[in-house]
Order: C-alpha cells, then sequence, then structure tokens
C-alpha cells in the first residue's frame, strides 16, 4: 500500500525571505575545522561551556571513528582540543566505531547553546551497534498482544474453530526474495524500499528454518550461548575474534484488497 501526501499550502517569497534575514549569519564564512592529510571529519555539535564555544566532531581515520573535541572563541577559527571517546582494543565493542555527541544541549532560536545536566552531571549520547545493545529488544515492532484476528461476525467468533475464515486476513506464507549474510554490517540496509532490486535474491519458503535450508548451521543448545561470551559483543563460538551473528532479510510484494480501505490493517 503506497501512500501519497500533497502540500497544499504555499509560502510566499515574502515570509521565506524574512526568514533567510533572520538566520542569515554576518559573514560567508561558516564554522570550518581543516581536516588533516589521510583523515576526514564529520557531524560538528557545537555548544557554549564557560567563555568559550567548543565542537565536538567525528574523525575517520580509514581505519575506524573516534570522537574529538575543539574550541574556538568567533566559531571561525578552532584549535583541536584532543580526543574524547577513543577505539577500543581489537575485540572490544566499539573497536571500529566510538562515535558520541553532547546530549541536552540547549537549543532553543534565542537560547544559551549551552550543556543542561541531568542529575547533575553533563551528559553524551554515543552511538554502538543496536544488536550488541541490552537496552534495545525491538525496534518498530507493535506491542505484543494475544491472538485475535478480526472476524466479519458474531457467529465467527462463536464458531469452535481455532482459526475461523475471515474476509480479512490474508495468510503471506509461501515463498519469499531472501538474503542472508554471517556479519551484519554486510547485511543490506535498506532492502525495504520499494524500488529495491532483488532480483538476484533466491527465494525461500516461509516459514522455514534458514539453517535447514543451507544457510548458517543448525544450532542445538540447552544450557551455553550459541555465541562466544564477550557481552555484549556477538562472536563465533569457535573463533571469538570473528563475528558471526546472522542476519535474514526477507522480500514479498502483495496486493492488499480493496475491501480493507478505511480499515486498521
Amino acid at each position: 500500500m503506497k501512500t501519497t501526501a500533497t502540500l497544499t499550502t504555499s509560502v510566499s517569497p515574502e515570509t521565506m525571505r524574512a526568514i533567510y534575514d533572520e538566520v542569515k549569519t554576518p559573514v560567508k564564512a561558516g564554522m570550518a575545522l581543516v581536516p588533516a592529510t589521510g583523515e576526514m571529519v564529520d557531524d560538528p555539535t557545537v555548544f557554549r561551556h564557560g567563555d568559550a564555544w567548543y565542537m565536538m566532531f567525528i574523525r575517520f581515520d580509514g581505519k575506524g571513528y573516534e570522537t574529538h573535541l575543539a574550541t574556538s572563541s568567533d566559531l571561525r577559527s578552532w584549535t583541536r582540543l584532543g580526543c574524547v571517546f577513543r577505539r577500543g582494543e581489537k575485540g572490544a565493542w566499539d573497536q571500529a566505531q566510538s562515535d558520541g555527541w553532547p546530549a541536552l544541549v540547549d537549543t532553543r532560536w534565542d537560547g544559551p547553546n549551552t550543556l543542561n545536566t541531568f542529575a547533575g552531571h553533563l551528559m553524551n549520547s554515543i552511538r554502538m551497534n543496536d544488536w550488541e545493545n541490552p537496552a534495545i529488544n525491538s525496534i518498530n515492532r507493535l506491542p505484543a498482544r494475544t491472538f485475535a484476528p478480526p472476524l466479519a461476525s458474531a457467529e465467527a467468533a462463536l464458531a469452535d474453530a481455532l482459526e475461523p475464515e475471515s474476509p480479512y486476513v490474508r495468510s503471506l506464507n509461501g515463498n519469499w526474495k531472501f538474503h542472508w549474510c554471517g556479519d551484519p554490517a554486510q547485511r543490506p540496509e535498506d532492502f525495504w524500499q520499494a524500488d529495491f532490486d532483488d532480483a538476484r535474491w533466491p527465494d525461500i519458503d516461509v516459514p522455514s528454518c534458514v539453517e535447514m535450508r543451507g544457510y548458517g548451521r543448525p544450532i542445538y543448545t540447552n544450557v551455553r550461548y550459541p555465541h562466544a561470551w564477550k557481552e555484549p559483543l556477538v562472536r563465533d563460538r569457535f573463533a571469538p575474534d570473528v563475528v558471526f551473528n546472522p542476519v535474514s532479510s526477507y522480500r514479498r510484494r502483495f496486493a492488499v484488497p480493496e475491501a480493507w480501505r478505511g480499515r486498521r490493517v
């Protein structure tokens, strides 16, 4: 089902000009931090602390990401102060990526651009893999509930059948386009896009067990984890320095019945 949003309100040129006049900078040069040879810098966050401006930014040296800090008195000339979040040792969860940002920055239009505190402490946010973050149990999942398919009549609801026939239920069992990889870093992150090309993907029957269809290796364990014990990292049990955390991606096209229009689907 595809939804198209249409903009019906226009903004006058006079209004746009007034906004531009309010936000434009007095000089043509913006905030600049020149990268050194062999490095790239990105994602600057600027804030005020004491009598100076500070910029927390991401530095990439071709091997991984680290978070650095710079200071300025005029927002134009910056002096580097050093590394704030350094990459971890080999095998650590942050061995390739340790990028973070100051949290709770006061970004009000006429605000002081300072850092707010929580429980008396300055806060930072730092990026880590979702699948290695114990605080993340699911993403974009609907709240759990009992299995209760919508039915068309009271008679169907009172029937003895475990799954009564319903015009509002459509099974998606069958053949799906399928992609498997052992390392989450190699997963197709944008495979949910409608125009994604899955022509080279093989088919797999759903439901099924992918390990019994030739992907990965069958796992049976009743007391120990199927991966190496390096919390929160997920590594191969037989080679603890190797990432082995299989990801399965599925795609299938289907049409939503016209009779469902206006219903919660």
